[in-house]
């Protein structure tokens, strides 16, 4: 009674210190001894427990074997009646016990934020939640020291956090430090644990990714509290990230103006009519009013809580207010158009200013980005009361996007600016220049039979891309090399092709016995493609020689096991293709070529022919030597009881 730790295999005896039988004086035995057990879960009135009892043969001891291995951490309750005595008809009293099963089950962990849960709070904590209390594997209490939390992935840069632990050690909160970061993948572990009973836990991780908490911004130009602005300015709201409405809906150029206050004075003044665009980024709204402010003015601008980004949160609400310049001797800057050219382009923008004093006008100009270089590439006066200036742009190179452009007029007493928009288009830049490195130029390789399961490896130095697009790397070879499929690989610094898959191309239908020496001369490059870019080694091509010689072979050691018609090379081709198929055994050979409406062409060979690697060409011409047009084309190998048929390309 109350043994703990039993095996959940074991069988119940019930040993007696004399022999038993019935009440009713009849014997026991297998069959109705199991009538005066009862075994249950937990307790009398708990569940049964299905089993088999059986006595032995001195009538003194009971073995109970339940059916199936009892439940693991189980409570098992086992009685007897008092329907048993001995030969002197004395009965026994019921007699009952309860007993617990070793707990063998390994504890179950669930860790929330679930694994690849996206749009979790950047400021939530961990939840570590065990199925039973649990320690550590050196029956320690738990501390921080059983939990991972980093970014990233199991290298990352660790996530500074505490711990606290429920009083029943069921569930372990982890409280990041400084939150878990913006937009940021959080790989976290427990690990090192175990339950009362020894059954540790494995080592359990969940990796998930953090909202994008941060709220957009609004730049305005002109800023708050800006004076001296000019009359025909336009006015911009750049965003810090692309904004869309709150409705998940996109902005566009009839939108956007209901989004916009613009009004004299304060946010209670007298409308100024104006249109406002945005643009293709969703980005930044330009706001042009519909015709010149007045002078000495205050101008109030805002937007409400009325955009948000992709992630839906909302710009805060921002206004601006600012002074336009005093009529009089105030020069004028005329409108400027926004002006736009290609990446690695510079640009002259002209621009007028009207000054009725007849001053002499200073020109400056600035942008709002670092990567726009600007300068006043000349001013003159054209009149007694005009200027012309021309301001060059010279954006950095491989640099595309946008900028405003400020233009300040000054006549010495008053400075005047106008603002203009460039977008600078991006355009697809060529790879970097790069050498190849082996083969040597002029290697002559030989395929033998020692050689055979040899590895040729192309390897040059890596290309670089100016806008970070993937480069493929791709084989071409003249002549001889033609024939050589090997394979493009992306942003790599060599590629393969297995000796034995040269030796299956190399033409060999000039030889009189297989073991004859074969060889293929060419030239062999490499080009490093990105977007319209393809750009061939500076130091290629090279040459290059393989010869095949498998003289010590023996009798048909070499010789193919299987009849094959192999895809014919290259494909698509003009004007010529080769087409390389395998003979198992000497047979009559046709190879015919067919069109796709299953027309006859031509017949490359018709002929008896001895086992081994054969190679045929087709010039692209039928049987009475004319040209054939571009499309797609069947060829056919009969060998003895061997037929195949492929499909070809002819591009001419």
């Amino acid at each position: 009674n109350n043994t703990f730790g039993v095996a959940v295999e074991s069988d119940i005896t019930i040993t007696f210190d004399e022999a038993i039988r019935n009440v009713d004086d009849s014997a026991l035995d297998n069959d109705n001894v199991d009538g005066l057990i009862t075994l249950k879960k937990n307790n009398a009135a708990g569940d049964d427990i299905p089993f088999d009892a059986t006595i032995d043969s001195d009538k003194k001891v009971i073995t109970i074997n339940p059916t199936n291995n009892l439940d693991s951490d189980l409570s098992v309750y086992v009685a007897i009646a008092g329907s048993v005595e001995d030969d002197s008809d004395n009965a026994i009293q019921p007699v009952d016990i309860t007993f617990n099963t070793v707990d063998t089950q390994a504890p179950t962990v669930a860790i929330d934020p679930a694994d690849a849960a996206t749009g979790i709070s950047p400021s939530s904590n961990v939840t570590i939640s065990f199925s039973e209390p649990m320690r550590k594997t050196d029956d320690s209490a738990l501390d921080n020291s059983v939990v991972t939390l980093k970014k990233d992935d199991a290298n990352g840069e660790d996530i500074a956090f505490t711990t606290s632990i429920d009083a029943a050690q069921k569930v372990i909160t982890v409280t990041p430090t400084g939150g878990l970061g913006d937009q940021q993948t959080v790989y976290t572990c427990v690990s090192g644990v175990e339950d009362n009973a020894n059954n540790a836990l494995a080592q359990t991780c969940v990796t998930f990714t953090t909202a994008d908490a941060n709220v957009p911004t609004v730049t305005m130009d002109p800023k708050d509290g800006a004076v001296n602005v000019g009359v025909n300015t336009k006015i911009y709201l750049k965003f810090s990230e692309k904004v869309q409405n709150l409705d998940d809906s996109g902005l566009n150029d009839t939108n956007v103006d209901g989004l916009i206050t613009l009004k004299y004075d304060d946010a209670t003044g007298s409308d100024i009519a104006f249109d406002a665009t945005i643009d293709s980024p969703d980005k930044m709204m330009t706001i042009t009013p519909a015709s010149s402010l007045d002078f000495e003015k205050n101008v109030y601008v805002a937007i409400g809580a009325t955009v948000e980004d992709a992630s839906g949160n909302a710009v805060s609400a921002t206004s601006a207010t600012f002074t336009t310049i005093a009529a009089g001797n105030t020069p004028v800057i005329s409108a400027i158009n926004d002006t736009s050219f290609s990446e690695d382009r510079s640009g002259t923008v002209n621009v007028i200013v009207t000054d009725s004093n007849g001053d002499n006008i200073t020109f400056s100009v600035s942008a709002d980005t670092s990567a726009v270089k600007t300068k006043v590439e000349e001013s003159n006066s054209t009149s007694a009361t005009e200027w012309l200036a021309k301001i060059n742009l010279k954006p950095e190179k491989n640099w595309n996007g946008e900028s405003v452009i400020t233009v300040y007029a000054d006549d010495g007493t008053l400075k005047v600016n106008r603002n203009f928009k460039l977008t600078v288009n991006p355009v697809d830049d060529a790879p970097s220049l790069f050498e190849l490195t082996d083969p040597i130029n002029n290697a002559v390789l030989k395929i033998t039979d020692q050689t055979y399961n040899d590895t040729l490896v192309f390897k040059w130095e890596a290309s670089t891309d100016p806008e970070g697009d993937t480069i493929t790397y791709k084989f071409s070879g003249r002549w001889g090399l033609s024939v050589l499929e090997v394979p493009s690989v992306k942003n790599a610094t060599e590629t393969k092709i297995a000796y034995a898959d040269i030796y299956a191309v190399m033409d060999q239908s000039a030889l009189s016995h297989w073991s004859d020496e074969s060889e293929i001369t060419g030239e062999w490059g490499i080009g490093a493609c990105a977007g319209m870019y393809c750009v061939p080694p500076v130091n290629g091509p090279f040459t290059m020689t393989i010869k095949e010689n498998v003289l010590s072979l023996d009798g048909d050691k070499q010789l193919p096991a299987a009849f094959n018609l192999q895809q014919n090379y290259p494909n698509p081709f003009n004007p010529v293709t080769s087409i390389n198929y395998q003979l198992a055994s000497d047979a009559h050979v046709t190879l015919t070529i067919y069109d796709i409406m299953g027309q006859k062409i031509r017949t490359v060979v018709n002929e008896e022919q001895s086992a081994g690697f054969r190679a045929a060409i087709w010039d692209g011409k039928d049987n009475y030597n004319n040209s054939v047009s571009s499309g797609v084309y069947l060829y056919r190998l009969h060998a003895g009881n061997y037929i195949q048929t492929r499909k070809m390309i002819l591009m001419r």
